[in-house]
């Protein structure tokens, strides 16, 4: 009869924790992104590699082209483009 009361007790333990976590978490990132920094997976491209992606792009260069020149996937220089309101899709 007691092994039910204890199991939800430890139950109810672990969302509240759970919960605390979770919330702390979100404070952090709330705080790191008022302090201007970037929070989540790293960039791929650094500054200067999105400045050159832009520039070859409006110059006309394939996206393929401009993916190989800086070493990576056509699909990331399609996302950074969209990111910078370059392209609309």
């Amino acid at each position: 009869m007691t092994r039910p009361i204890i199991v939800s007790m430890i139950s109810v333990l672990y969302e509240l924790e759970r919960k605390i976590i979770s919330e702390r978490t979100k404070l952090g990132m709330q705080i790191v992104k008022a302090a201007g920094k970037h929070v989540g997976r790293p960039l791929k491209l650094n500054p200067e590699e999105v400045l050159e992606a832009l520039k070859l792009y409006t110059n006309g260069t394939p996206i393929s082209e401009i993916a190989r020149k800086l070493k990576t996937h056509k699909s990331t220089i399609y996302r950074y483009l969209k990111r910078y309101g370059v392209i609309k899709y």
